[in-house]
């Protein structure tokens, strides 16, 4: 959690960008099924809503594959219709900036040290990338650095074009 929220840096926001609503997620195929079925299992054992879920998980798994196949095959246009909402809605998004050149050092030893330290936390761990980071040479920071340049170059010209754009 710590990792991802140092790395997302929130970004540039035009205002088509702002007003857009991203697309909802269809339904899976289970909650299609409850949703088409909820009142005739409410009806017929005389339960509310949410016991009515425990009665439709209880059917949903005892249902044959085929039977399960008729709701998935209902969803799946749903499914692909909402992909494509979805790049849609992704393209118009502004341009995310880069990690800087510690967090690509992070991003880079951060699975290595939980590996070979399995029993310290994230925070743990970022204490110790962190002190790792503190007490390295410079020449090998500018590694990260270097990178992180570069990165920021491709960002920079990304924002300008996106910024004509909107």
């Amino acid at each position: 959690m710590l990792f991802k929220r140092f790395l997302s840096i929130t970004p540039i926001t035009s205002q088509a960008a702002a007003t857009a609503i991203k697309p909802k997620r269809p339904p899976t195929a289970f909650s299609y099924y409850f949703k088409q079925n909820v009142k005739q299992i409410c009806e017929a054992n005389n339960v509310k809503t949410v016991d009515a879920m425990k009665i439709a998980g209880e059917k949903w798994r005892s249902f044959s594959e085929s039977e399960k196949q008729k709701y998935f095959d209902e969803v799946k246009p749903l499914l692909e219709n909402y992909q494509a909402q979805l790049k849609e809605f992704e393209k118009n998004l502004p341009p995310k900036r880069p990690a800087t050149s510690f967090g690509l050092y992070l991003k880079e030893v951060s699975p290595d040290r939980r590996a070979q330290n399995p029993g310290l936390n994230q925070v743990e761990i970022m204490k110790l990338v962190s002190n790792e980071w503190k007490n390295m040479d410079e020449s090998l920071k500018n590694k990260y650095r270097e990178q992180f340049a570069e990165q920021l170059a491709v960002y920079n010209k990304a924002v300008e074009k996106f910024k004509k754009s909107a």
